[in-house]
């Protein structure tokens, strides 16, 4: 099977600008504002960019390119000092002590970045040169240029593995694909179809050989346009691909199938505990409790609200089904019908008052097994569409209402399925239900 596969060298080196910058800079943007500094702030980010922009473009041109010769933390460190230079007259007056401080934290994040220290373990010492094989072996296996998304990727996996071992009950540690990281760059703004300035998006392609799996995970970057709402909203891409993508179908791994934009269950379904799962990792939320395995994940990551307010716009923008149609609507209905199955859950009549009883879990079991069992788009949707049609949404008052179609057989079969756990058998009485 073929490595991990990450943005060429050249690019790379424009996007490690940006994440410099984006880590270390934009903590400090609320402490400028306050002192009326917001300019000078935004002539230090100008001035970051436009060498990295100049960067992007050299690596669009034919080589022999400007930079070619120089190692991506030597360009790091040329970038910072011509940076610091052009600053500064910025940093005289009465404010210098702001400005040398944001000077320092860029000029102490870029020397972190090191070349040298990605190649440690490696018997040649070659840092990337240029040579995609080599290039891609050196940033899987050590990556500091663009650790920030490496941590966000492990932070997603190491939940979706910790979720799924807990939670689910048809499959094993030792039946969990491989799940291989890379990166890719695209110059569309609109990565994603949607009209936010969220320059970032992901793809999942299953692969399967000789009766074992292995799931690729995309994180898909405009770089020139990458900014720090694309940097933050990153990491629910992230866990999107993961609990959507990376175990979907391993049930039966011969015949494992990508997922499609449109597919209810994939993209609406289980985007929709995707987000939640993320919302009670960073936001702890009493009856969401986190597993243990997964319960040191929030503490590798810098900004947990900054990351669920942009979690939560993707997400929202991601299910606006009235503004832009097409499969926005599967989506939407998809996560609708997520939402519908805990409002059940949490209204069974004998169980919800129970202490040991938890809707929230119950979902979280059905949804996982669903998940790895189903491969067939169509029956993903079909179960989709009978819960929707089924089960009531939520507000109104607590009490399911008088419709007939709500009473039966919906709780008979969740009532069941909470005493046999066979997701099968749900899956079989779900799609049998009738609709008129």
């Amino acid at each position: 099977m073929n490595p991990a596969r990450h943005i060429s060298l050249a690019k790379r080196k424009a996007l490690s600008g940006t994440l410099v910058f984006l880590e270390a800079a934009e903590p400090l943007r609320e402490e400028f504002l306050r002192v009326g500094l917001e300019a000078g702030f935004d002539m230090f980010k100008s001035l970051l960019q436009t060498w990295t922009d100049m960067e992007y473009d050299y690596s669009e041109a034919r080589p022999p390119r400007l930079h070619d010769h120089v190692s991506l933390s030597e360009f790091l460190g040329m970038v910072v000092r011509n940076v610091g230079d052009s600053a500064r007259p910025f940093g005289e007056g009465e404010h210098r002590a702001n400005f040398e401080r944001l000077f320092q934290v860029i000029s102490d994040r870029a020397v972190q970045v090191s070349c040298s220290r990605c190649t440690e373990g490696r018997s040649d010492g070659q840092v990337c040169r240029g040579v995609d094989e080599i290039d891609d072996e050196i940033v899987a296996t050590g990556g500091l240029c663009i650790e920030p998304l490496k941590m966000m990727y492990d932070v997603a996996l190491g939940a979706t593995r910790a979720y799924y071992l807990t939670y689910g009950t048809l499959v094993q540690s030792a039946d969990l694909p491989e799940v291989v990281f890379h990166t890719g760059f695209d110059d569309l703004k609109n990565l994603h179809r949607m009209d936010i300035p969220i320059y970032v998006g992901g793809e999942t392609k299953a692969k399967t050989a000789d009766n074992s799996t292995r799931s690729d995970v995309k994180l898909v970057i405009a770089i020139k346009d990458f900014n720090w709402d694309s940097y933050l909203a990153a990491l629910y891409v992230l866990f999107h691909e993961c609990f959507s993508h990376a175990y979907h179908g391993v049930y039966q791994i011969s015949d494992r199938q990508d997922s499609q934009p449109d597919d209810a269950f994939a993209e609406g379904w289980m985007d929709w505990v995707a987000y939640n799962v993320l919302e009670s990792l960073l936001k702890p939320t009493p009856g969401r409790e986190v597993p243990p395995a997964a319960s040191h994940l929030p503490a590798r990551l810098l900004f947990h609200t900054e990351h669920l307010e942009a979690a939560n716009r993707f997400h929202k923008e991601r299910m606006n089904w009235r503004k832009y149609k097409g499969e926005f609507r599967q989506r939407a209905k998809g996560g609708q019908a997520a939402d519908k199955v805990l409002y059940l859950l949490e209204h069974l009549r004998g169980l919800q008052n129970s202490p040991a009883y938890n809707p929230w879990e119950v979902l979280l079991t059905l949804s996982f097994d669903l998940n790895v069992v189903l491969r067939q788009k169509a029956d993903g949707e079909r179960f989709v569409d009978h819960v929707n049609y089924h089960i009531p949404a939520r507000g109104r008052d607590g009490e399911w209402t008088a419709e007939v179609r709500y009473q039966e057989p919906f709780p008979r079969i969740f009532t069941k399925y909470l005493k046999d756990n066979d997701v099968k058998d749900l899956l079989r009485s779900v799609l049998a239900s009738p609709i008129n």
